[in-house]
């Protein structure tokens, strides 16, 4: 499992901090806000008192633990709970990115998994489902693969460069060499233009 982002522990820092200044407001006799921060931190994460060392599947109850101090919105955990549900993920993603057939996917899964009964009707979760880990990774790979080259094909048909694969975060992309032949990416952050206050009109005369 992967370990939390830069913008993940951004917001659980927004988050915590404004949990602890309500409490502390309301008259809780609370220590430093790093003291109380570690001691929440474990008590909801097993023991961990540090973010460094928390996983994907910490982030959304931890988050939710700190906003309901101060009452706010619950989030939805829709976290891949293992890392076979993280491979899951990223297939439901290379399958719509590449806009693949399902009736390929299909094939592919029946291929791999030796399932002959998987067919094109049936969605990707019941096509994976109990399938070992090593698998689901060789079925990924294959598609991304297959998607690659569907992508140059069509656009050497055009006569164009294979546009690249954006990246949204930098734990998608695969390793340097890897990612420099394919092509691969990461999103810049679009950085939004201040607004200028504006100057209070001056005074006619």
């Amino acid at each position: 499992m992967k370990t939390l982002s830069k913008k993940q522990l951004a917001t659980l820092g927004a988050v915590s901090s404004r949990a602890y200044k309500h409490l502390q407001g309301s008259g809780m006799p609370l220590g430093s806000y790093v003291e109380w921060r570690h001691e929440f931190t474990g008590l909801h994460c097993g023991g961990r008192t540090s973010w460094r060392t928390l996983y994907q599947t910490d982030y959304v109850p931890l988050l939710n633990a700190f906003a309901a101090c101060y009452g706010g919105t619950q989030k939805e955990d829709n976290t891949p709970k293992s890392d076979a549900d993280a491979l899951i993920y990223e297939i439901r993603n290379v399958v719509r990115y590449w806009e693949l057939p399902r009736a390929y996917v299909a094939k592919v899964v029946a291929g791999k998994a030796r399932r002959p009964w998987v067919t094109p009707d049936m969605n990707l979760d019941a096509m994976l489902t109990g399938l070992p880990e090593k698998i689901i990774r060789d079925i990924l790979i294959t598609l991304e693969n297959r998607g690659r080259r569907i992508n140059k094909k069509e656009s050497a048909a055009l006569g164009i460069d294979a546009p690249a694969r954006v990246h949204v975060s930098r734990s998608t992309v695969p390793p340097e060499r890897l990612a420099e032949y394919h092509g691969d990416i990461v999103a810049t952050p679009t950085v939004k233009p201040r607004r200028r206050k504006k100057s209070a009109p001056v005074p006619q005369p």
